[in-house]
């Protein structure tokens, strides 16, 4: 297995689809009662880039305590928050973008310019706005975070000021009342909920906004993982060539998958959890799970024909997959032309040479959309902080200021991370595609809703329904589902 650079979060091997864990987080103290904090400077510069030596190298760690650090904000005139402490909950080592970590050696650093602007970033905002960071680590698991967080602000005293949270725990914690909106902040020109150049809203529901995040490429998407090996040794039509002149459709896709199969009995069109393959061919169709008046809506057109299209898969054993049905699978199987993928498949070295494109758009499919979106976790701000939350926004958005404006060297955290994971720069490009294309829909943050797929699987493999039977037989306890999850009567 290929070991993960500190930059990333061990978040990217639970998250459905993968994603650096938070990057940043921070937040500060409540120096009287007024919301109103911080005041926007246009002409202060960004965060001066320590010069290069005659190597080519910036700064050293030698002259770094006697380095002058400026006391200006980037964004917000800086407040004297009194050096308390900014507690941050999260099952990350760090805050990336806080400079928290160790000050960058040239001599180990994997991208030392990057890594000595976001620690000289980090060290102005702390001595400006005069706060210190704690860090609440928890184990790495998705209700980590949530359980305590949830016991602590029922008991009126949360255990941090403010804590990265996985996607999956977002509404039920907005339905249980543990966090607070963004919308109820006062922040005078606030780029996250302004213009949005450093960092913006994640997550968007009942008409509010209550997570956010920095700006950065959408590393989420899903994607098809393509066996090379199989495709060369058959004959097929390679999918990146059809991808590329225009040809990749489901009718191509199909063709591929039962090429594979019928040209060896041990050999499968596509290994998937049932989860992955419906969701996203109901997504590259422009098809909807939970339609906006929150009814269960599988019987719609465009998601009907996605799933009749997956009733062929399934019922030609086109498919295969070697865990249990009901559950995600990251395992990726030799002998099947096509796999399912998200970031994490990429993690571990594939025993075959491979290439990934993303899902063809169906025939009903009028966006440039290619899979499922959802949620990135995000920071949150819990309900009974003793901190003003305006303030926590402020520091954290000053934190994110590292890149002084160049944005593309955000991007290139994501490029060097994508490079150790996949074979080309033309794969990086098309899985880049795919998380900026996506059709998103809430049912994806509902887990319950998620098991019916394993049924609909053996349903179609057995042939014992067809696509309409099954959306019909389960249309009511779905239904339920979604009725129970909203609290509605």
């Amino acid at each position: 297995m290929k070991a993960l650079p500190n930059r990333v979060s061990v978040a990217i091997v639970l998250a459905l689809a993968v994603a650096l864990l938070y990057l940043s987080a921070c937040s500060a103290n409540r120096n009287d009662e007024s919301n109103n904090v911080g005041t926007y400077i246009n002409d202060i510069p960004p965060p001066p880039i320590p010069p290069q030596n005659e190597n080519g190298i910036t700064g050293s760690p030698e002259n770094t305590q006697t380095r002058f650090i400026p006391t200006y904000g980037v964004i917000h005139q800086p407040i004297d928050l009194g050096g308390r402490i900014i507690r941050v909950a999260s099952t990350g080592d760090g805050i990336t973008f806080s400079g928290s970590f160790d000050e960058p050696d040239p001599a180990t650093s994997e991208n030392y310019r990057i890594d000595r602007m976001r620690w000289d970033n980090g060290q102005r905002v702390r001595h400006s706005f005069n706060f210190e960071l704690e860090s609440i680590l928890f184990p790495h698991d998705v209700e980590s975070v949530l359980s305590p967080l949830r016991t602590s602000v029922m008991a009126g005293n949360p255990i941090a000021d403010v804590a990265y949270v996985f996607p999956f725990n977002v509404l039920p914690a907005i339905m249980d009342g543990i966090f607070i909106s963004l919308d109820s902040l006062n922040l005078p020109n606030s780029d996250v909920l302004g213009p949005q150049v450093f960092g913006q809203p994640e997550i968007e529901f009942l008409g509010e906004r209550w997570s956010f995040k920095h700006n950065g490429p959408d590393i989420t998407g899903v994607v098809l993982g393509v066996n090379l090996d199989i495709i060369n040794a058959i004959g097929a039509p390679n999918p990146v060539d059809l991808y590329n002149r225009g040809q990749w459709t489901w009718e191509a896709f199909l063709d591929i998958m039962r090429f594979a199969s019928v040209s060896d009995a041990n050999r499968y069109g596509i290994t998937s959890p049932p989860d992955g393959i419906i969701g996203s061919l109901i997504a590259a169709n422009d098809g909807r799970i939970i339609s906006d008046a929150l009814l269960w809506d599988m019987g719609s057109p465009n998601t009907l024909e996605a799933l009749e299209f997956s009733e062929i898969i399934f019922s030609e054993g086109l498919w295969t997959d070697a865990a249990n049905r009901q559950t995600w699978n990251w395992a990726v199987e030799s002998n099947s032309a096509f796999f399912w993928a998200s970031l994490v498949v990429f993690i571990d070295e594939l025993p075959f040479d491979f290439a990934i494109v993303p899902f063809p758009p169906g025939p009903s499919n009028t966006s440039s959309n290619v899979g499922p979106g959802i949620w990135d976790g995000g920071l949150m701000f819990p309900q009974g902080s003793e901190w003003n939350q305006a303030e926590i926004l402020m520091v954290v958005e000053e934190f994110w200021t590292w890149h002084g404006g160049e944005e593309e060297l955000t991007l290139d955290v994501y490029i060097d991370l994508l490079r150790e994971f996949l074979p080309t720069d033309d794969d990086l490009h098309r899985f880049l595609h795919a998380g900026r294309n996506t059709n998103f829909c809430i049912s994806w943050m509902i887990t319950d809703l998620f098991f019916i797929y394993g049924n609909f699987a053996e349903y179609f493999q057995t042939r014992e329904m067809t696509a309409q039977q099954a959306v019909d037989a389960h249309r009511a306890s779905q239904q339920e589902i979604i009725d129970n999850f909203f609290q509605r009567d």
